[in-house]
C-alpha cells in the first residue's frame, strides 16, 4: 500500500467506496508513508471512517500530524476525538506543528476528556495557538483548570486574554484552582475587557490576585459587587486618585 497511495488514485472516491475502513486501518499498512503523501485529507475524513479504530492501530502519528495535511478540515468532520486524544498520540509533537488550532477547538470535541487525558499542556499553550477562537467555544473550563496543566506557562504566553475572559468561563472554580494568579494578572493582560465581562469578582478578589497593578478606573465602572472588593486586600485609595 505504500507505493500505491502514492499514486494516482484519486482517495476521494477510495475512500467513499464500499472499502470497511476498520480492516484496512488495522491491517499491517505502513501508515507513514501513506500520510506523508500528498492524499486531500479534507475529502479522506470526511468519508464514513471509523477514525476509533484508525487512531488506536499502529499508524505512527508523529510522521502523520507533522505532514502538511490540512488539519483544519479534517478536525471539522465527525471524528471522535474522545478516543483520538486519549489514546497513546504525542500530542506534544501534533499540537507544536502548523495545525490551526481556530478551526479544530470549535468543532464538537469533547474537551473534557482531552484535557483530562496526558496531554502535556505547557508544550501546547506556549505554541502559536489562537486562543481567543479556542477558549469562545463551548469548553467546559472547571475540569479543563483542575487538570494538570501547568496554568504559570500558559497565562505568561501570548494569549489574547480580552476575548478568553469575555467567554462564558465559570471563574469560581478557574480562580480557586491550581492557577497562580501572580503570574497570570502579572502578565500582559488587557484587564479592561476582563473586569468588564461578567466574572463572579466576588470569589476572584478574594483571592491572591496582587491587585495594585490593575487599573481600577475601569474596574470601578463594571458590574463588580463592590462590596465584596473593598472588603478584600485593595489598596483603593491608591487607585481612586
Amino acid at each position: 500500500m505504500g507505493n500505491d497511495m502514492r499514486s494516482i488514485i484519486p482517495m476521494s472516491n477510495v475512500m467513499r467506496s464500499i472499502i470497511p475502513m476498520g480492516n484496512v486501518m488495522m491491517s499491517n499498512i505502513q501508515m507513514g508513508n501513506v500520510m506523508m503523501s500528498n492524499i486531500p485529507m479534507g475529502n479522506v475524513m470526511r468519508s464514513n471512517i471509523p477514525m476509533g479504530n484508525v487512531i488506536r492501530s499502529i499508524i505512527p502519528m508523529i510522521n502523520v500530524m507533522m505532514s502538511n495535511i490540512s488539519m483544519g478540515n479534517v478536525m471539522m468532520s465527525n471524528i471522535p476525538m474522545g478516543n483520538v486524544m486519549m489514546s497513546n498520540i504525542p500530542v506534544g509533537n501534533v499540537i507544536m506543528s502548523n495545525i490551526p488550532m481556530g478551526n479544530v477547538m470549535m468543532s464538537n470535541i469533547p474537551m473534557s476528556n482531552v484535557m483530562m487525558g496526558n496531554i502535556s499542556m505547557g508544550n501546547v499553550m506556549m505554541s502559536n495557538i489562537p486562543m481567543g477562537n479556542v477558549m469562545m467555544s463551548n469548553i467546559p473550563m472547571g475540569n479543563v483548570m483542575r487538570s494538570i496543566i501547568p496554568m504559570g506557562n500558559v497565562m505568561m504566553s501570548n494569549i489574547p486574554m480580552g476575548n478568553v475572559m469575555m467567554s462564558n468561563i465559570p471563574m469560581s472554580n478557574v480562580m480557586r484552582s491550581i492557577i497562580p494568579m501572580s503570574n497570570v494578572m502579572m502578565s500582559n493582560i488587557s484587564m479592561g475587557n476582563v473586569m468588564m465581562s461578567n466574572i463572579p469578582m466576588g470569589n476572584v478578589m478574594m483571592s491572591n490576585i496582587p491587585m495594585s497593578n490593575i487599573p481600577m478606573s475601569n474596574v470601578m465602572m463594571s458590574n463588580i459587587p463592590m462590596g465584596n472588593v473593598m472588603m478584600s486586600n485593595v489598596n483603593s485609595e491608591y487607585h481612586l486618585t
